[in-house]
């Protein structure tokens, strides 16, 4: 039968704030792909190349908050990092 080991080694674990930089950027990424998506989708709306359920200018904005908002997040922490 298996068992389960759990591993408690120090040395294993990252500090708080480490913690803490790398959860940053992962949302930043998130927040700058997804806006990314979001705008290069907005956009076609507007021009009618591909058709979509809500108001192409909305997704748009919304493109151009989440991805400006990821860039700064991931900025700002590789600025803190140096």
């Amino acid at each position: 039968m298996l068992s389960l080991q759990v591993i408690t080694d120090d040395s294993l674990t990252l500090p708080h704030n480490q913690l803490f930089n790398i959860m940053i950027r992962i949302i930043g990424l998130i927040m700058t792909i997804g806006g990314a998506i979001a705008l290069v989708f907005g956009v076609l709306g507007i021009f009618d190349s591909i058709a979509l359920m809500f108001s192409p200018w909305a997704l748009t904005i919304l493109g151009v908050i989440f991805f400006f908002a990821g860039i700064s997040l991931i900025k700002r922490r590789s600025d803190k990092e140096s």
